[in-house]
């Protein structure tokens, strides 16, 4: 009798089972096919058809238009008529509506700062763009800048971060403070909100002394809508000395602010009745000591021949104010049309008008670039306010 097969031994059902058997016979492999080559083309024996390629087809050359001839009294190199833009965010309404309501923000964040001081016993005045809007220039302020003014009965100057805190405790529904560009500086900065996360603007908060600003009392401020700001004498020498210090620096961004600045100053000097009150008193204005110091004054001097050199049409202006502005060097261009006018004159003929009007161009190139400019600080001022505000819900939450 043959020997019978050990059975597989096996763990109950569920379990790890384990074949104790005889070892399982393996199928083999089924040899290659003879003649097989791997990847081996396909015979043309097979019938395969085969496509022939075809001749790519030219396009057809088609013929260049006529260049039309130029129009009759028409220059060949006149500048193309730009098209007319769409309404929407680039165009003037859309530009003018914007800066409308950015205007009652910042208008409403000054009235509401002064009268919040007011109740803490501080007298302060409107300086900077604010100021110039007020006084009667047509570029909107971005933000508000405020001087304050501090007793003489006061024993310790004060801090300009003590009175930011100031308009925080006394209403911290309008006022808020965020954390500056610089990580590392000790200041904040303070910020106007019409309500919560809604727009708003800056409020930058100066003491005397601060770019030789003086200490000026209440009774020396101008009030205009219900908002005081500062002689006008002391505001247009400011936003000189801010043209100067701008034109000296060497970040690019504070050089990009130079015809912001003499924009400003142009429209401050063609305020007539402004400055005929300054040119009546034959320049006593500027030997005010309540306003002007010896050294800022001597600094005002040279600023002015510096800037009279940048833009010599404004030399007559600044000379009736009673500055003593030397005589502006001609540009080349200039001598040259004077020159080729002589030349005319003497050959009995009259000279040929120039149509470029070289400080209309210039002056509009000036505006065009502070507008830029303009945009692309209200532009960061609000990316930065929306940052904060986010930085505040994620805390409160």
């Amino acid at each position: 009798m043959a020997d019978a097969v050990p059975k597989a031994e096996t763990k109950p059902r569920g379990g790890n089972r384990v074949y104790k058997g005889p070892p399982r016979p393996r199928k083999p492999r089924a040899p290659p096919k003879e003649n097989a080559t791997p990847n081996a083309p396909i015979p043309v024996s097979l019938g395969v058809p085969t496509v022939e390629a075809k001749p790519a087809i030219e396009a057809p050359t088609i013929p260049e238009a006529p260049a039309q001839e130029a129009v009759e009294g028409a220059s060949k190199d006149s500048k193309p008529k730009r098209a007319p833009k769409r309404k929407g965010k680039g165009t003037k309404a859309a530009k003018a509506e914007r800066d409308a309501a950015h205007l009652a923000i910042v208008l409403e964040a000054a009235r509401t700062a002064v009268a919040t001081f007011a109740k803490a016993g501080v007298s302060c005045a409107t300086f900077g763009s604010l100021a110039c809007k007020l006084y009667g220039a047509a570029r909107c302020p971005k933000d508000v800048d405020l001087l304050v003014y501090q007793p003489p009965t006061e024993d310790e100057p004060w801090a300009a971060e003590h009175l930011k805190k100031t308009l925080l405790d006394l209403d911290p529904v309008h006022f808020y403070l965020t954390m500056p560009k610089d990580p590392a500086a000790s200041y904040r900065v303070l910020w106007y909100r019409r309500s919560y996360l809604g727009p708003g603007c800056k409020v930058d908060i100066l003491l005397p002394g601060t770019m030789h600003l003086p200490n000026l009392p209440p009774s020396s401020a101008t009030l205009i809508s219900e908002i005081p700001l500062v002689p006008f004498s002391l505001l247009l020498l400011h936003k000189l000395q801010g043209w100067d210090d701008h034109r000296l620096a060497e970040e690019a961004h504070k050089k990009r602010k130079m015809p912001q600045d003499a924009g400003d100053i142009k429209r401050l000097l063609a305020m007539e009745e402004r400055v005929a009150e300054l040119v009546g008193e034959e320049g006593k204005a500027w030997g005010d000591r309540s306003l002007f110091s010896e050294e800022f004054e001597e600094l005002t001097r040279e600023r002015v021949r510096v800037y009279c050199e940048a833009h010599p049409g404004h030399v007559k202006s600044w000379r009736e104010l009673g500055f003593e502005v030397p005589d502006p060097v001609p540009k080349p261009k200039e001598k040259e049309k004077s020159e080729e006018g002589e030349k005319v004159r003497q050959e009995g003929g009259a000279p040929e008008e120039d149509d470029d009007d070289d400080d209309a161009d210039a002056d509009e190139g000036m505006e065009a670039d502070a507008d830029e400019d303009e945009d692309e600080a209200r532009a960061e001022a609000d990316e930065e306010q929306l940052v904060a505000q986010l930085k505040e819900v994620a805390v409160t939450a």
